[in-house]
């Protein structure tokens, strides 16, 4: 397959792999009672710990309102809660239910096992490859 075929393929697997997502994710998230948007927020509390909801909507992009209705929803399901650190009430922070997080958790465990097959396909090289190219594609703003 000449390159620029190859390139062409090459996106319209990625788009197809960014609609099976998404539509995968949305169905995760309906089944929990969540909006997209938790489930991103989820993410990031998972990845980067506890936040403030300021620090939150930040990395969401969401307004302050948004922000504090996706907060909402996710304390109202179960996931997370605000806290104070220690004696400092000043600043409230949005925790994440570890118990909740693990059964969400739970429901990715068949993808990942399908992932793991599929990457023991390739050889270490060719994963570094992927690494890099997975990486740069993380790199690209929208």
């Amino acid at each position: 397959m000449s390159t620029p075929t190859l390139k062409k393929t090459i996106k319209i697997q990625l788009q197809a792999f960014s609609v099976g997502s998404y539509i995968h994710q949305s169905a995760v998230a309906s089944r929990f009672g969540l909006h997209p948007t938790d489930m991103l927020a989820i993410h990031y509390l998972d990845q980067e710990g506890e936040m403030t909801a300021g620090q939150l909507g930040k990395t969401l992009g969401l307004t302050s309102g948004a922000t504090t209705a996706a907060i909402d929803r996710l304390i109202k399901s179960g996931f997370a809660d605000r806290r104070t650190q220690g004696q400092d009430r000043r600043h409230v922070y949005v925790h994440l239910d570890q118990g909740n997080l693990k059964k969400l958790k739970a429901t990715y465990e068949m993808i990942d096992e399908r992932l793991e097959h599929v990457l023991d396909r390739f050889s270490e090289k060719n994963l570094q490859v992927i690494a890099i190219f997975l990486d740069a594609l993380s790199q690209v703003d929208t």
